[in-house]
């Protein structure tokens, strides 16, 4: 699987960091099952991306707001290096599995 990924935005995409670390923690169950067919998973983002960069993006994207929520909210940790929910269920769930 190429570019999986979940965002965390509350406003606009209805969403959280205890959802986003949810999805991921369905993700490896989904694997667990299927894991003859997965064998490999690209998490998009490692980092929620810069905000000067969401700006640069809008010239491309658009304004929409959800879109922007959700560009700028799908790194598993923060812009600022800090981990969300997600990274530490991601790490969780590697820890598990002895990965």
């Amino acid at each position: 699987m190429t570019e999986v990924g979940y965002q965390s935005g509350l406003e606009y995409c209805n969403s959280s960091e205890a959802k986003q670390a949810e999805f991921y923690h369905h993700l490896f169950t989904a694997w667990d099952t299927y894991k003859d067919n997965i064998k490999f998973v690209l998490v998009d983002w490692l980092h929620d991306q810069s905000l000067a960069l969401i700006e640069e993006w809008k010239d491309y994207y658009g304004t929409d707001p959800a879109l922007v929520e959700y560009l700028s909210t799908l790194g598993v940790c923060n812009n600022d290096g800090t981990d969300k929910y997600a990274f530490q269920q991601i790490k969780e769930e590697l820890k598990a599995r002895n990965w």
